[in-house]
């Protein structure tokens, strides 16, 4: 098979499809949900570790299972499923959101310029009344 020889030549294989239910994803020590609805999963066996890198991790309890997630080997990167589908605000898409830059081959120091966000129409009223410098706190910080 053709695309199969495209992935040894970046050390990994294709072994099949898995569907059994996978519910959590790892990558940089933080654990990501992936919905129990979602069964299948394209699992890949990586055949040189020199050559190719497992980004992420996905995981089950029962039995206990791990199978790579995410794989790059040069310059092909592969996902076990589609991100996108059955997704939550801690789903495993924010994996792939993260390693766009990488995969995109985009080099940028890393920077992390907010660490939470909020609707000014839920605490416009508030800081009237309570917090007279949180506009301008917010203003200088997100010029």
């Amino acid at each position: 098979m053709k695309s199969n020889f495209y992935l040894k030549e970046n050390s990994f294989n294709f072994s099949g499809l898995d569907k059994n239910k996978y519910t959590l994803v790892y990558y940089r020590d933080l654990a990501f949900t992936r919905k129990a609805d979602n069964p299948d999963l394209a699992v890949v066996t990586i055949s040189d570790p020199d050559k190719a890198r497992e980004m992420a991790t996905c995981h089950r309890d029962e039995p206990f299972s791990e199978i790579p997630y995410v794989v790059r080997g040069a310059n092909l990167w592969y996902v076990a499923d589609v991100p996108f589908t059955y997704t939550t605000m801690t789903d495993r898409y924010l994996i792939l959101a993260d390693l766009l830059h990488d995969i995109l081959e985009i080099n940028h120091p890393e920077r992390h310029l907010a660490s939470f966000f909020f609707h000014w129409y839920q605490v416009s009223g508030f800081s009237k009344k309570y917090c007279g410098g949180l506009r301008k706190w917010a203003i200088n910080l997100f010029p």
